[in-house]
């Protein structure tokens, strides 16, 4: 597994992660992040906790962009159970820590972490099957690009499609991105757009 963690760059990803989480907790008091309303909805100010989500996604993406999926495919070692597996851990210690910090009251928006982190890394593995893990991250960007900008209504309520910035404890906003995640763990992206693939 050496070759595999070392191919993937894989130390960087926990030290970000972890950079990212208390970046998150310590910037809970900063200023909503302002994105324009495109459809004539209400501008939404999107707490940096939403954002914040996509970095260790992005990380993840360069990882595995390092290497050759032609390769990996035909090797002997199962490296895309071990890249799951990484997925499955980081996002269960992310869930963890948000136990832990919500328990204690140090972080309002606790559960919307590991909740968009796991959906936006549901959305990438989705993606991966058609752009490849180099430009895998750019999906779950621009999906939250388009939920901070169409995503709310005039009187200032969230679209349901806009999972990722609904409060922390909508339970459907929660099924949602357990499902992506499940989803594109599974490879479903594969099974449905491997076709398409442009890289």
């Amino acid at each position: 597994m050496r070759w595999w963690a070392r191919a993937r760059a894989l130390r960087l990803s926990p030290a970000v992660f972890v950079a990212v989480q208390l970046g998150a907790v310590l910037g809970t008091g900063l200023p909503d992040l302002p994105f324009p309303a495109l459809l004539g909805g209400s501008s939404l100010g999107v707490p940096l906790t939403f954002v914040l989500a996509l970095v260790p996604v992005w990380t993840l993406m360069h990882g595995r962009a390092r290497v050759d999926a032609r390769q990996e495919a035909v090797a002997v070692r199962p490296v895309g159970h071990y890249d799951r597996l990484v997925q499955v851990v980081l996002v269960a210690c992310a869930a963890a820590a948000a136990a832990v910090l919500h328990g204690a009251g140090a972080w309002q928006l606790a559960w919307a972490f590991p909740r968009d982190f796991a959906g936006y890394l549901g959305i990438a593995g989705l993606a991966s099957a058609v752009t490849g893990a180099r430009y895998a991250a750019v999906a779950p960007t621009l999906f939250m690009m388009l939920a901070a900008t169409t995503g709310s209504a005039p009187d200032g309520r969230i679209h349901r499609w806009a999972w990722c910035l609904a409060s922390p404890g909508d339970p459907l906003a929660a099924g949602v991105a357990l499902a992506l995640f499940v989803a594109g763990l599974a490879g479903v992206g594969g099974l449905v757009f491997g076709r398409l693939r442009v890289g």
